[in-house]
């Protein structure tokens, strides 16, 4: 979570302009097509594919499979996606970093899935795709516009269609079916240290903003993407708007760790010291740990500290799915390695 004074404020955030949410911009249409739809058991995943990312992700990606860690981050990407107005808007959910290794499933959901169904939810404001990248950030751009194209999308927002007059890869705009004139939103893909003069957003995603290890540990990269998060990006963000900052960690002063130490707060808590037989699945099992400590309501430091032991109970036996610990083996392990249940 970053503080709200860490980026410039430039467009006013209108909320008469961006009407009432979902229910104000698809009105009579859409009330009619969730009663329609809603006496089928495709038709109430339909509607709850409206409501929310991981019901919105598995409708329009039947194939998704998803687990605890997924179902954590998707709420609160639906909460990021909510307008001001929203009756479950909260303004705590404006800035957030989401840190996973590689092959976890996050950019399906947070580069692919979250744009089309942002622009849904605020459907006039612009969403800036960040990558290390332009190659990277235009095919997660091509990823989402397809979501954009594909008929399960328009049965969950039947009144938001692609403006294709003005449809490329790198940038692309929406389309207002009722009022037969242009959204006014729109994605743009950028690489870092590209050029995005001109632009604002409501919500900017980035993706990885650093290639590989080897890059995060070059300072010359590190220093040449601050700089422009410093002097460019965070420029760019408009007043109301919201920032998600996706990376897998490899260097303590990557962009991540510096925008932690500048401008906001870190949360650090140890590890246990233990001799590890096999570290297979130890990431899995602090992800699932760690995510059903905060759907249960534990704190942040709590659930970090839950994690850490379901993570290293993991690591000292074989195998994968055999290595996975039980609740009780978790709560024990704090008894007797120390820490607290």
């Amino acid at each position: 979570m970053l503080p709200s004074d860490m980026v410039g404020n430039k467009k006013p955030y209108d909320r008469h302009k961006h009407g009432e949410g979902l229910n104000g911009f698809f009105g009579e249409v859409l009330g009619k097509t969730i009663d329609r739809e809603s006496t089928t058991e495709e038709g109430k995943h339909c509607k709850k594919a409206r409501e929310n990312m991981i019901d919105f992700t598995t409708y329009t990606f039947p194939q998704y499979i998803t687990d605890p860690f997924h179902d954590h981050v998707a709420e609160a990407l639906t909460k990021v996606s909510y307008p001001p107005h929203h009756k479950d808007y909260d303004p705590t959910y404006q800035y957030l970093m989401l840190f996973a290794p590689p092959q976890h499933g996050k950019s399906e959901l947070v580069s692919t899935r979250l744009p089309p169904f942002f622009l849904a939810n605020n459907p006039d404001l612009p969403v800036g795709m960040v990558s290390y990248a332009a190659t990277l950030a235009e095919r997660n751009s091509r990823n989402a516009r397809a979501v954009l194209q594909d008929p399960k999308f328009n049965q969950v927002f039947p009144n938001l269609k692609g403006q294709f007059d003005n449809w490329r890869v790198h940038e692309w705009h929406t389309h207002d079916v009722g009022t037969g004139e242009p959204a006014g939103g729109y994605a743009l893909a950028v690489g870092v240290g590209g050029a995005i003069t001109g632009h604002g957003f409501g919500l900017i995603v980035i993706d990885d903003p650093i290639e590989s290890w080897a890059h995060a540990q070059s300072e010359r990269i590190r220093e040449t993407t601050w700089g422009w998060w410093l002097g460019t990006l965070k420029t760019r963000i408009w007043e109301g708007g919201k920032i998600i900052l996706m990376m897998t960690r490899w260097h303590k002063d990557d962009l991540a760790g510096r925008i932690l130490e500048e401008e906001g707060t870190s949360v650090v808590r140890p590890a246990h010291s233990i001799t590890p037989v096999d570290t297979t699945a130890a990431g899995d099992a602090f992800n699932g740990a760690l995510a059903v400590a905060l759907a249960e309501g534990a704190s942040l430091e709590a659930a970090a500290d839950f994690a850490n032991r379901a993570a290293a109970l993991s690591t000292m036996r074989e195998g994968a799915q055999p290595s996975l610990p039980t609740r009780e083996e978790v709560d024990a392990f704090a008894h007797d390695f120390g820490g607290s249940a």
